[in-house]
C-alpha cells in the first residue's frame, strides 16, 4: 500500500512556558515498517512545525524508517518545516524528507516546494536544516528535482555550528542517479566559526551512479 496526500497534513508542538523544555518533536508523516514496498506522494501541504521555550526542536515533514524500502516519494506540492526557539541554548534541526533505510531501491522526486528553516533570534543554539537526507546502507534510486528546495539556518547569538543543506546522502553503496533542473538553495549563517550551506552533499564508499 501506499499513502497519498492532496489535502493537509500538519503537525505543531509548541511550549508556551517561560523556561526550557527538554525537547520539542512535530512529525508530519511518519512511515516505520521493516520493509516497505509503496510509496508516498504529495500533491497537497505538510506542515511541520516546533517553536517555544524548547532546547530542542526537531521538525520532519516525511520521515520513513524501514529495513528495505522499495517504494519511492514524491512531492509536487508544498512541504514546509520550521523549528524556532524563544530561549538560548540547544539545538534545532528541520527536515524536509528524511529517509532511513538499509536498502533504498525506490527513488526521491519533486517538482513542488520544499522548505526547512531553523531559526534562534535570541540567543546561543546550533541551527541545522536539510531539505532531503537519506541515509541507508545501500542505495540504488534515483533523484530529480524540478522544483525548488531550500534549506535555511540562522542564527542571532553564538553557536557551535550553523549548517543548512539542500540535499544530503550517506550511503555505504550509491548507485543511484541525481537529476536537478530546479533550484537548489541553502543559507546558512551566525556568529560562529562553524557555518556551512551546501547545495547537495553525497557521502559514499562506493559511488557508482
Amino acid at each position: 500500500g501506499g499513502i497519498s496526500n492532496a489535502g493537509l497534513i500538519s503537525a505543531t508542538a509548541t511550549a508556551t512556558g517561560t523556561g526550557r523544555n527538554d525537547g520539542l518533536s512535530a512529525t508530519a508523516v511518519w512511515v516505520q515498517v521493516s520493509t516497505f514496498t509503496g510509496g508516498i506522494s504529495n500533491s497537497g501541504t505538510i506542515l511541520a512545525t516546533t517553536s517555544g521555550a524548547g532546547q530542542e526542536g526537531v521538525p520532519i515533514g516525511i520521515k520513513v524508517s524501514a529495513q528495505s524500502f522499495g517504494g519511492g516519494i514524491g512531492n509536487s506540492g508544498m512541504i514546509s518545516v520550521s523549528a524556532s526557539s524563544t530561549v538560548a541554548g540547544g539545538q534545532l534541526s528541520s527536515t524536509g524528507i528524511k529517509v532511513f533505510a538499509n536498502a533504498f531501491s525506490g527513488g526521491i522526486s519533486n517538482s513542488g516546494t520544499i522548505i526547512a528553516s531553523a531559526m534562534n533570534t535570541v540567543g546561543d543554539a546550533n541551527a541545522y536544516a536539510r531539505g532531503i537526507e537519506v541515509t541507508a546502507t545501500t542505495f540504488a534510486g534515483g533523484l530529480s528535482n524540478g522544483g525548488t528546495i531550500s534549506a535555511n539556518a540562522l542564527v542571532n547569538g553564538t553557536g557551535i555550528e550553523m549548517n543548512a543543506t539542500g540535499i544530503r546522502f550517506n550511503a555505504s553503496v550509491f548507485s543511484g542517479t541525481i537529476v536537478n533542473s530546479g533550484q537548489i538553495i541553502a543559507t546558512a549563517s551566525g556568529n560562529t566559526n562553524e557555518v556551512f550551506a551546501t547545495g547537495l552533499s553525497v557521502q559514499a564508499s562506493t559511488f557508482s551512479g
